[in-house]
């Protein structure tokens, strides 16, 4: 029942909000979870969720799979995939591991 309609509403079980606060939330952080949740994640999750460097790294990874939406042609398709790929294997190290 966490549809649309019910947007605001929590029913708990395996989410932590609604689906309305996990929008917001996504809309500054890029994941469901909230900043303010701070103390309920240890620096390396805090790193991992937050960070401006992984933030940075998920809004690149956003724009390349959005390029593919518009893609015109196999080539521009697998150029994409390349950049993904490699961005993927890229990603920022946490310096609490």
């Amino acid at each position: 029942m966490q549809d649309e309609p019910y947007a605001h509403i929590n029913y708990g079980g395996p989410n932590d909000s609604s689906l309305e606060v996990a929008r917001q939330n996504f809309n500054e952080t890029l994941c469901v979870w909230s900043k303010n949740e701070r103390s309920e994640f240890s620096d390396y999750t805090y790193f991992e969720l937050f960070s401006n460097e992984i933030l940075k790294h998920k809004i690149e990874l956003i724009d390349l799979y959005d390029s593919l939406i518009t893609a015109d042609s196999q080539n521009s398709i697998d150029l994409i995939w390349n950049k993904i790929n490699k961005k993927l294997s890229n990603r920022p190290k946490n310096p609490y591991k």
